[in-house]
């Protein structure tokens, strides 16, 4: 057999927003008609002065009408992108008139091309959802006092989860017997279930002797059993009896169909408590749970087509119906076999008593050790809902809503409409009479708007760079409605599993509590239909062609030997790592059937952004893979010399590019539009130019700036695909989120220990840090009870310096540059009807003779570090509500922030720290060719850390810029040979070394090390240190967002202490270990003031004011009693607690007698 080579062709990483389009198309062709055919009904009417009306609404032909606005207009105005869905109604009169419409039943927003809904002007994100697949599944668990292992039993159980209504949990106690678990802590007999479904039982006989009728101490199920306790002498008598049983259980199972008519078992109208006719009263524990509910018990056990699967998947169908098979010959269970082969290919897609009877076969089965116990850790027992999935259900509640709402008659006439019909004018009334009055088409676009905003599923779209956008929309959590909350998810749900390898990504998972619980799909995983995970492998067999590979579950693949794609090349009888059973083995050659198709499908988009990713620590690649999605858009892009590869398909699938859609030739180029001429057609001289406008300017929901500059020039030749216009994180179509900077891993001074951070000022004068923010500031303008808000230039009682950018309209104008304080926007707000002119005010104005003013200044102003540009300034409008006509005006400000200390700079290995001081480019310690390092970082983060490839990555790094070479290195490439990114670094110094004649690039006694120079003294620093270039990012954690100082502010209403946190203007808090940091010092006056004047001293920061003013001393004691002792007094005057407070002046009597 001639050697296997793994790289014999090529395969392209798949659409990477595909899960969240793919689903979205579905919930467009398929989830609304499904719907809509669920809710075709007819409703009927009885109207006073109408008449009986029947309304139909029909499924057929609906349609999504064309949005009326663009994404551009409708993230302008604040309004949100969708498409009305319209269905013909039809109105039919008891005399034989007809009408026949179309209605909205509601607005259904619209996925764009980046994958993103635009709701209310504002881009959100709906990420997948991780569910327990419906089905069954069977567990074991030991009952009994912990301390007496010997006594302790086994108990087992079988859980069904359906996929709309009730999850049941039948147990089989270690006496024998079934039991429903109706609540956690109350169960009921499983007969109750049975009589619910159509199986009822005559007396208590065959109550106690069920248990033994299903096969508890035999298999074989019914006919042994009968054979067994007819030579039982002491149930002898009871034969006839369990006869029957047998014949009328058979005969409920198979000669009788599925769906029985249950409405017998229906809640009784006149009586709305929970007793049912005919039945015993032990239904009402069914009745408390909300299993029947006016409706079929069917209904309440829905499991679709994926849990039916699963059910038969795991009850062995095949087998159940070979065992039935095998005893027809017995004259009690012969004749009943009539429809069987009808029944096994009708699909069912309820729980009915015939699957409970399996369930109770199979689980009878496990208590003798004849059943595996299911993983429900295990990737083939859960599901993904997609945004298609879940926009259905928000579907399938607003026409639940909207249906009940048009059938309601009794309050149908008591609804506003635009005329009220008499009981003489029913022609009148009938002719009058519109489709809108029974629909008014708001519960379905209240239901998706509610979805979208309140969902915790539906999240704030993540723009700060390319990647994350792209990485939001591949997210997976177990959070949510019917999911794990995090306070109850335990270790075991969070780890990995050996059935996701290849599916989620083992790295990228949130810090915290949400860790484990939100997880990433792999850069090759896909979704299937049914919401099950799938990932690429390629078959072994030399009669496979090569380029074919096909995408397999977690299920499948438990049947073959797979290897893993980290190999090269593989002679035969190698033994190679594989995978069997979702266990990780070694094989030989010869058994592997499949193999994995790429190195890296294993592992997310940002985590296959790491460059050598092996050798680091898992730890340290999870906090560099979340750190790649913080970095900022910075003001000029660099491509990293050191690279995976995957940077041009995240470029390309980010979303912030812009192709072009046909083979063209640029035909005009400036910033803000590219216009492209096709090719000439036959007979056609000339192509018209299509215009592609770019977004310049754009503010992202992280106050980024969102700019897109143009890739190509005029007259130049495209093909279609080809990146004409270049995003904010991209360079050629390139991902590029920082800068490859000259770093050092050397001390200086202190001040890089542990994670700070020593940069050069050249950072600064070149911007090689320097990125845009645009901060939106907003003000409503609305009509009071006293008369309306004005916007205007002329505000009483303010200096002209800070109304000068002001236009007439009163709001600022577009290019202005605005300092802190300075006024947006003038408002006037009319004061309210109590509010008298006071004598004062009567008398300035008649000296100064002006007018009295009845109206307050709430103008818009620059906040603290809110200075900048203004970019733009418009109103908008909303719609009429109680409050009246709603106006808004936004206002944009851009600013230019440089690096500073106390930003946030990041490697992508997990390396972060926090830039501690700024050294001029003379100070900064520099090489033996005279370049000043751009970053000093600590040595002892990297051993203890174990993130060893950030030193690769930096000598690399070095060799290439000196090169002239941009490397794409793969993960795991000792795949190719030992210790291959040694050698490939060491390689490149050398070349370097050899091109520029530089010997400190590669010496002999110190690989990758050099001596530095202090720029101070220019003594050579005593040990060699490792130098780099590395690829920095600055983060979004900046310090001017985070830097706070308060003078004066608000106070708690409770405590009259100062609020806490930086957005509500918050003060210091001083808690116990600050206090004894203060008492360590020594500093009692500070500490005094923390805890009685700057906290809850009411009385005494009144007075302080008038103290400083008056240049008098502070008072050292307090003047009055802390509010905290104060609240105290009372708590305890509520607990019927006679308090009084001890002054001084009563201790001195008080002493020992």
């Amino acid at each position: 057999m001639p050697p296997f080579y793994y790289n014999s062709f090529h395969v392209t990483v798949p659409n990477l927003l595909e899960s969240q389009q793919t689903g979205f198309q579905r919930f467009l062709f398929e989830g609304i008609s499904r719907e809509l055919f669920y809710f075709s009904t007819t409703i009927d009417h009885n109207l006073p002065a109408i008449g009986k009306i029947r309304i139909y609404i029909k499924h057929q032909n609906w349609a999504l009408e064309k949005p009326s606005h663009g994404e551009l207009w409708c993230k302008k105005n604040r309004h949100t992108y969708g498409a009305w869905l319209s269905v013909p109604v039809m109105l039919e009169h008891e005399l034989g008139h007809k009408k026949r419409s179309r209605i909205r039943l509601g607005k259904i927003p619209i996925m764009d091309s980046k994958g993103g809904f635009l709701i209310n002007g504002v881009p959100r994100a709906v990420i997948h959802q991780v569910l327990r697949a419906p089905g069954i599944y069977f567990q074991s668990r030991w009952v009994g006092n912990k301390k007496k292992k010997k006594k302790r039993k086994r108990c087992y159980s079988a859980t069904l989860i359906s996929e709309s209504g009730t999850w049941l949990r039948i147990e089989k106690d270690p006496k024998g017997r079934f039991w429903l678990w109706v609540k956690r802590n109350k169960k009921v007999s499983i007969l109750l279930l049975l009589g619910l479904m159509g199986y009822e039982c005559v007396d208590d006989t065959q109550a106690c002797l069920f248990p033994s009728l299903i096969g508890v101490e035999e298999p074989n199920f019914l006919l042994p059993s009968l054979r067994w306790w007819q030579e039982d002498d002491d149930l002898g008598d009871h034969l006839p009896t369990i006869k029957w049983c047998a014949i009328h259980l058979y005969d409920a199972v198979f000669r009788g169909p599925f769906r029985r008519d249950l409405n017998l078992y229906t809640l009784t109208k006149t009586d709305k408590s929970a007793s049912l006719r005919p039945g015993p009263p032990l239904y009402e524990e069914m009745c408390e749970e909300g299993m029947i509910q006016n409706e079929l018990i069917e209904k309440r056990f829905y499991l679709g087509r994926l849990g039916r699967f699963n059910l038969e998947r795991r009850l062995g169908l095949p087998n159940f119906w070979n065992r039935v098979l095998s005893i027809t010959q017995s004259q009690i269970v012969h004749p009943l076999l009539n429809n069987l082969i009808e029944i096994e290919h009708n699909p069912v897609l309820y729980f009915g008593y015939k699957d409970l009877l399996r369930v109770m076969h199979r689980l009878a089965l496990f208590t003798h050790g004849d059943e595996y116990e299911d993983d429900i850790d295990h990737l083939k027992n859960k599901r993904v809902l997609s945004v298609g999935e879940l926009m259905q259900q928000e579907l399938h509640r607003g026409m639940k809503e909207l249906i009940t709402y048009a059938a309601d008659t009794e309050e149908w006439w008591k609804r506003p409409r635009k005329k009220r019909y008499k009981k003489y004018e029913l022609a009148l009334g009938w002719w009058d009479l519109t489709v809108q009055d029974f629909f008014p088409g708001t519960h379905v676009s209240e239901g998706f708007k509610r979805f979208f905003v309140s969902h915790p599923l539906s999240q704030f779209m993540d723009q700060t760079n390319g990647l994350a956008h792209l990485a939001q929309k591949r997210r997976m959590s177990c959070l949510g409605p019917g999911g794990l909350t995090r306070q109850t998810a335990s270790f075991r749900i969070r780890d990995i599993h050996p059935s996701q390898y290849g599916r989620v990504c083992p790295i990228e998972t949130p810090e915290g509590t949400s860790a484990g619980l939100v997880s990433s799909l792999a850069s090759h995983a896909k979704i299937s239909r049914y919401g099950s995970l799938c990932s690429p492998l390629r078959p072994v067999s030399p009669q496979a062609n090569l380029a074919s590979f096909r995408y397999v579950s977690s299920q499948y693949e438990e049947k073959y030997w797979i290897s893993t794609g980290d190999r090269m090349q593989v002679d035969e009888g190698t033994i190679v790592p594989a995978r069997y059973q979702q266990e990780f083995v070694t094989a030989e050659w010869d058994q592997v059937s499949l193999i994995d198709v790429f190195p890296m499908q294993y592992f997310s988009v940002a985590s296959s952004l790491i460059p050598f990713l092996e050798h680091d620590d898992a730890n340290r690649a999870l906090m560099g893979a979340n750190m790649q999605r913080q970095a900022l858009p910075l003001l000029s892009l660099e491509r990293a010399i050191v690279g995976t590869g995957m940077e041009w398909q995240v470029g390309f699938e980010s979303g912030t590019l812009l192709r072009a859609k046909e083979p063209c030739r640029v035909g005009y180029v400036d910033a803000t539009k590219i216009a492209t001429q096709g090719r000439l057609k036959v007979g056609i001289k000339n192509s018209l130019l299509r215009f592609n406008q770019l977004s310049t300017y754009q503010r992202s929901n992280q106050n980024t700036c969102f700019h897109q500059r143009p890739f190509v020039s005029l007259g130049e030749y495209v093909e279609a695909g080809e990146t004409i216009a270049d995003g904010p994180n991209t360079v050629g179509g390139q991902l590029a989120l920082g800068k490859n900077v000259l770093v050092a891993y050397t001390p200086w001074e202190g001040y890089n220990f542990e994670d700070a951070v020593l940069i050069n000022e050249r950072m600064i004068y070149d911007h090689v840090y320097t990125s845009l923010q645009i901060e939106k500031h907003q003000i409503t303008i609305c009509e009071t009870e006293a008369g309306p808000e004005l916007v205007t230039r002329e505000v009483p009682h303010l200096r002209e310096q800070f109304l000068r950018h002001l236009d007439p309209q009163g709001i600022v104008q577009v290019g202005s540059w605005v300092e802190v304080g300075d006024v947006l926007v003038g408002r006037l707000v009319p004061r309210g009807q109590g509010y008298e002119v006071t004598p004062q005010e009567r008398l300035l104005a008649a000296i100064f003779g002006e007018r009295v003013v009845t109206m307050d200044e709430k103008c818009l102003r620059v906040p603290s570090r809110g200075r900048g540009r203004v970019i733009d300034a418009h109103w908008v409008h909303r719609e009429d509500t109680s409050f009246g006509r709603i106006k808004s005006i936004y206002v944009h400000i851009l600013q230019r922030r440089t690096i500073q200390v106390g930003d946030k700079v990041a490697g992508r290995h997990g390396n972060k720290g926090i830039v501690s001081k700024i050294l001029p480019r003379e100070d900064m310690p520099h090489l033996q060719d005279g370049t000043p390092l751009d970053m000093a970082l600590s040595p002892l983060g990297v051993p203890s850390r174990m993130n060893v490839g950030q030193l690769f990555e930096c000598l690399l790094g070095l060799a290439g810029s000196f090169l002239g070479r941009h490397y794409r290195i793969m993960p795991f490439d000792e795949r190719c040979e030992q210790e291959a990114s040694r050698k490939l670094v060491l390689s490149q110094l050398w070349e370097a070394r050899t091109y520029t004649s530089h010997r400190w690039i590669f010496e002999s006694d110190s690989l990758g090390k050099s001596y530095l120079l202090d720029g101070r003294t220019g003594d050579v620093l005593k040990q060699p240190a490792t130098v780099g270039k590395a690829y920095m990012l600055k983060l979004v954690h900046q310090v001017d967002d985070k830097i706070h100082a308060r003078s004066t502010g608000p106070y708690s209403k409770v405590t009259q202490q100062p609020l806490r946190g930086r957005s509500k203007r918050g003060g210091q808090r001083i808690g116990e270990m600050e206090a004894w940091a203060l008492e360590g010092f020594g500093a009692a006056n500070t500490l005094q003031e923390m805890f009685t004047l700057k906290s809850d001293d009411m009385l005494g920061r009144n007075k302080l004011l008038n103290t400083i003013i008056e240049g008098r001393p502070i008072p050292s004691s307090p003047s009055d009693l802390p509010e905290a002792c104060r609240l105290l007094l009372w708590e305890l005057r509520a607990l019927c607690v006679r308090t009084q407070i001890l002054h001084t002046t009563l201790f001195s009597s008080i002493g020992p007698s």
